[in-house]
């Protein structure tokens, strides 16, 4: 059984993931350090508005990545561990 495209799809899903989570957490901590809550009148930070940047929608990411990894899980107790490498 070939596993590679599994593997390749659980890895993208995964750097998907990280990424947007540090480009949020980036976006965070500049709201905080320049105190965007001071800026009423000319923008209002809101955290639903990282729902979906750069086109990713964090949720339905993290949720393919979890059914990838459960694939994966589910796939090697069928085969020899080696065969995943």
């Amino acid at each position: 059984m070939n596993m590679r495209p599994l593997n390749q799809e659980l890895h993208e899903r995964a750097v998907e993931v990280r990424v947007f989570s540090l480009v949020a957490v980036l976006i965070l901590r500049a709201w905080i350090i320049l105190r965007a809550e001071a800026w009423r009148l000319l923008f209002i930070p809101r955290l639903s508005s990282l729902r979906k940047m750069g086109g990713i929608d964090p949720m339905d990411s993290y949720e393919r990545l979890r059914g990838a990894a459960r694939q994966l899980r589910a796939d090697a107790q069928t085969i020899d561990g080696d065969d995943l490498l």
